[in-house]
């Protein structure tokens, strides 16, 4: 597998880059500023948008 010269890819919710793969850490910063769900349809977002991180 080759590199190719890109800065940044957003790609299946991660960042990919010359210095490796890791966690977008926007997507972590909406989980910490989340809202307490209140209902069972708020629980299953949360958990839903949660599952992967």
């Amino acid at each position: 597998m080759m590199w190719t010269s890109f800065a940044t890819e957003r790609s299946l919710r991660l960042l990919i880059s010359i210095n490796g793969i890791r966690i977008d850490l926007k997507k972590v910063k909406v989980i910490i500023n989340w809202q307490e769900p209140e209902n069972v349809k708020n629980i299953r977002a949360f958990i839903g948008f949660t599952n992967f991180y």
